[in-house]
């Protein structure tokens, strides 16, 4: 009987170790293909991320030098605002000059908010120039009933025509920076 059972028996074992071993196989083999695929996955998403970069970079760069094209340009226009405004200045004080605004006019623009007058330009021949009366500097302001330039004091038409200029060469300094800002906003997007 023993031989009976061995004889049954060691087929039956011998078929399932070798279905095993074949299942294993298998496994093996499907476990192989998937880590291939995973690997396959990561070099192409590494691919990407290289690729991504990369792209960055060149954005970055190209964002780069049209800042700093742009940042040439105001430098140019400040520059040649400054040479233009020098020289209408010149022309300006070679004109005769006469009295324009009287000290309560100059003590009136140097209270009204987002007006900030300096000392009046010292022009040839004569014209008030920056000793001639107190600055409209809030840490010394005028006694009271006084405008910030003192009594008796006058702007000359020079003057008032300076500070005319000046103002212009400001808004155009500031309007050129939007400008370069706008351009610049312009072709990064």
């Amino acid at each position: 009987m023993l031989i009976t059972v061995a004889r049954y028996l060691l087929p039956a074992l011998a078929g399932f170790a070798l279905a095993w071993a074949i299942q294993g196989w298998r496994l093996e083999a499907a476990a192989q293909a998937h880590a291939a695929k995973l690997a396959a996955i990561e070099r192409e998403r590494e691919a990407e991320r290289r690729h991504a970069a990369e792209a960055a970079r060149a954005r970055l760069e190209a964002a780069q030098a049209k800042a700093d094209a742009a940042v040439a340009a105001q430098a140019r226009l400040e520059t040649r605002l400054k040479e233009e405004q020098a020289r209408v200045k010149a022309a300006l004080y070679a004109l005769p000059s006469r009295p324009c605004l009287g000290s309560e006019h100059l003590g009136l623009l140097a209270q009204s908010p987002g007006i900030r007058l300096g000392p009046v330009p010292q022009a040839p021949g004569g014209a008030l120039g920056p000793a001639a009366g107190p600055s409209a500097d809030p840490a010394h302001p005028a006694p009271e009933g006084r405008g910030a330039w003192g009594e008796g004091l006058t702007a000359t038409d020079t003057a008032v025509t300076g500070w005319m200029i000046d103002a212009a060469a400001l808004y155009e300094t500031c309007r050129g920076r939007i400008e370069a800002l706008r351009q610049w906003a312009e072709q990064s997007d």
